[in-house]
């Protein structure tokens, strides 16, 4: 049971990631601390719910799934790479609705939205081959994965419309800073630009730290223990 004396950390999944990534986070935390990793439609507990139909819908369901904790508790976002842009989106989506913002915004592997990514493409229009191609140059699936059709045949389709959903078009509005503290985790060998991370610090009002790790886009593995210590840092300052 989570009283309100307890924050929570609601963690959100990369591209074809789930909710499992999280699971083993509480054992690092003590229990006034809580990780709840959060399930997209299309995977997981969730898998036989359909793909989300645009972002607006992603962020409209993420809400939902914690607007009830939203009110009365101290709350933190985690997210890595598509998990940053549903992180960075939520909180402008809580903030027009006037709710309690999150205390801190965590973000791994994801740059700053108004600045282009010159490397991004679409794909989600890719043949199929061409695809496969780009997720084993992109790491972070298991190769085994690649040996077994019946898993290709429930999978792809959920990771081409993740990346649909996380392709980043670089925002031409006026940049409106959150009122909490965004701290950025990145691997030193990802493909994302200093300008790219630069950029988080215009969109808050408060504190932008930024984390170069070893690694590339999935360098979160071995980087966790560090990473984990600095949330902890963080909610217990």
């Amino acid at each position: 049971m989570i009283d309100s004396k307890d924050s929570i950390i609601f963690c959100f999944p990369y591209a074809g990631g789930s909710s499992v990534m999280y699971s083993n986070w509480n054992l690092f935390f003590p229990e006034n601390i809580r990780v709840i990793g959060i399930e997209l439609a299309g995977r997981g507990k969730r898998i036989n719910e359909s793909n989300y139909s645009d972002f607006d819908a992603l962020i409209e369901d993420m809400l939902s799934k914690i607007r009830i904790d939203l009110l009365n508790k101290k709350y933190y976002l985690f997210g890595h790479s598509l998990g940053g842009k549903i992180v960075y989106e939520l909180s402008k989506k809580i903030a027009t609705l006037g709710l309690r913002m999150p205390e801190q915004l965590f973000i791994a592997g994801r740059g700053a939205p108004n600045i282009p990514d010159i490397k991004s493409f679409d794909f989600e229009h890719l043949s199929h081959d061409e695809f496969i191609d780009e997720l084993k140059n992109i790491g972070g699936t298991p190769i085994e994965f690649f040996d077994h059709p019946e898993l290709l045949e429930l999978y792809l389709p959920v990771l081409r419309n993740d990346f649909k959903m996380g392709r980043r078009d670089a925002s031409l509005s006026e940049i409106k800073p959150l009122d909490c503290d965004i701290s950025i985790f990145v691997g030193k060998e990802d493909e994302l630009s200093y300008e790219q991370i630069g950029n988080w610090n215009k969109h808050t009002n408060g504190i932008c730290s930024i984390y170069y790790l070893n690694g590339g886009h999935f360098f979160m593995p071995n980087n966790l223990k560090f990473i984990l210590q600095k949330i902890k840092t963080s909610i217990n300052k």
